[in-house]
């Protein structure tokens, strides 16, 4: 069954109560805001600190390297899920946006649009693990809110710890149907 009023989803949502994200209702607009995971703050910040004591330590410059390497890669694949995501009803767009600057300018770089139309989008689902298969498992408990359009790869709309939550947001998701141009404010 689709939803198809505003009000009918804000309700859904607020039963849920998700903590993190968290996520806003406006006029005509929702706001889906993901917060930094406190552990992933303190292995990101743990990694930069042996980068740079490896760094100045001149007998230890290729683990410093190594360190620096992998501490990019943890900083792109952690965070690149703390996105902020407004859906507007008013101009039937999706807006993503990262608090982080280079995460933006990395999908601006990378052609990744920043807005999508309603019409744009084919379906909401969610992940575990990755979104970059390697050899490093650093993220494999963590679940994404994905949303797949028709034009540009799949864009994370929120990440989670829980399975059970990032199950419920993409069926809520699912349900509210967006590319349909017929829902009501």
């Amino acid at each position: 069954m689709d939803i198809h009023n505003l009000s009918t989803f804000q309700k859904e949502i607020q039963e849920i109560g998700f903590k993190n994200p968290k996520i806003k209702f406006n006029s005509g607009l929702i706001k889906i805001v993901t917060l930094p995971f406190f552990d992933d703050i303190i292995f990101q910040l743990v990694l930069w600190t042996l980068s740079l004591t490896f760094l100045f330590n001149n007998s230890l410059l290729f683990p410093s390297i190594i360190f620096f390497g992998l501490s990019c890669y943890y900083f792109y694949m952690n965070f690149i899920g703390w996105d902020i995501c407004q859906i507007d009803f008013n101009t039937k767009n999706i807006y993503f946006k990262n608090r982080i600057f280079i995460l933006n300018l990395s999908r601006k770089i990378f052609g990744i649009r920043s807005k999508l139309a309603f019409s744009d989008i084919n379906t909401f689902g969610y992940k575990q693990g990755t979104l970059i298969k390697s050899g490093l498992y650093l993220n494999d408990n963590r679940f994404y809110i994905v949303l797949n359009s028709k034009y540009d790869p799949s864009i994370i709309i929120s990440q989670f710890k829980s399975e059970k939550d990032a199950q419920n947001l993409a069926s809520i998701l699912k349900k509210f149907n967006l590319p349909k141009e017929h829902i009501i404010v």
